[in-house]
């Protein structure tokens, strides 16, 4: 029963033409016991093949391959075990992850992964000065701010007649929207960016690289650096007639309010100073499962503190108990200068004009 069982979620995960959630799978604990995840590991490394094959018929170098897999052998363990008690293993739901390295344009270039796809991370609309190359994204249409310049999925978080609706209008000779500043906050300015001036460099659907970081190892600024100028070079030589408008992403890493929580000299702060930040619609508790590998509201005499920025950031929760998740961008000519906080040295641009502009 155990080798059919493995063999519809083998099939389930990899080569059904459906791609629907996995949901409602059994954890197999009764049966099992301490060894129950074992079961679902099975099924991550049963993906290895597949997408090695994958990577052949795409002409990928082996070190690719290789590093790209580890996700399914390695990577996703910890996850497991953070949530068990130290038992080994894969949870059911990553398998849904582990489906893109067989089938999608998705590889680990180093420290981090890059998934070739259109953009549906970051919602904002870009925009970049044609003189001065500054950089400036506009809120899309109809999006629901707080007053502190966030955006909550839940609508009950925004006090009466409080925060704002933006607003986003193209005509013939210009664009007007609210201004999202590169540290991730909504604002009530909205400039009028001339076509002659600017040119919009990115929006929803645009191809890009969605960046994923994968568990495990520092983000050091050299090893960072080193991902993202090698998936400059891999991308262009791999898929020439493919090429991506820049990175994007969606993950708790990209919260402004890290900055607040963690020292500005820390390796995790150094990582989204390197990005604009977008504000997208966020829980509560968005993200924190990744860093604790717990769900809902933060326990504070439970959750682990076995890190620096785990206590760092339950010590922050317990004087601002909101979190969330953000999203970013970096764009393609602009990765290059990984490193540098290019969108936020200069910051605000006078090329905008003055606050209030309309």
């Amino acid at each position: 029963a155990l080798v059919r069982l493995l063999w519809q979620a083998y099939w389930r995960t990899y080569l059904s033409p459906e791609r629907r959630r996995l949901q409602g799978w059994p954890t197999l604990e009764p049966l099992l016991g301490d060894r129950a995840g074992f079961f679902y590991y099975l099924v991550a490394l049963a993906g290895i093949p597949l997408t090695q094959a994958h990577h052949r018929r795409l002409g990928i170098p082996a070190a690719v391959t290789a590093s790209t897999v580890q996700q399914a052998r390695v990577e996703s363990v910890p996850y497991y075990s953070g949530a068990h008690n130290g038992r080994f293993g894969v949870d059911f739901p990553q398998l849904e992850w582990l489906s893109h390295y067989t089938r999608e344009r998705y590889f680990r270039l180093g420290r981090l992964e890059f998934w070739l796809e259109p953009n549906q991370a970051c919602p904002a609309r870009v925009y970049r000065h044609r003189a001065t190359g500054q950089v400036v994204a506009l809120a899309p249409d109809g999006m629901m701010f707080a007053d502190d310049g966030a955006v909550y999925a839940d609508p009950s978080e925004r006090r009466p007649g409080s925060g704002w609706t933006a607003s986003f209008q193209a005509d013939q000779d210009a664009w007007c929207g609210n201004v999202i500043t590169p540290f991730g906050q909504g604002t009530r300015w909205r400039p009028r960016l001339a076509k002659a001036v600017w040119q919009e460099v990115l929006r929803p659907g645009d191809l890009c690289l969605t960046l994923h970081i994968p568990n495990g190892g520092g983000l050091t600024p050299a090893a960072c650096r080193d991902s993202i100028l090698r998936a400059l070079d891999f991308f262009p030589r791999h898929f020439p007639d493919s090429l991506p408008r820049g990175l994007v992403s969606i993950s708790w890493l990209f919260n402004n309010q890290l900055r607040q929580a963690l020292p500005a000299d820390t390796n995790i702060v150094h990582f989204l100073n390197q990005f604009y930040s977008v504000p997208r619609p966020s829980g509560r508790w968005d993200g924190l499962w990744f860093l604790f590998l717990r769900k809902g509201a933060p326990d504070f005499d439970a959750w682990p503190r076995d890190t620096t920025p785990q206590r760092q950031i339950l010590d922050f929760l317990r004087q601002h108990p909101r979190w969330r998740e953000s999203a970013m961008f970096l764009l393609w000519e602009d990765m290059l200068h990984y490193g540098e906080k290019v969108y936020l040295q200069d910051w605000p641009y006078p090329e905008l004009g003055a606050a209030g502009t309309t």
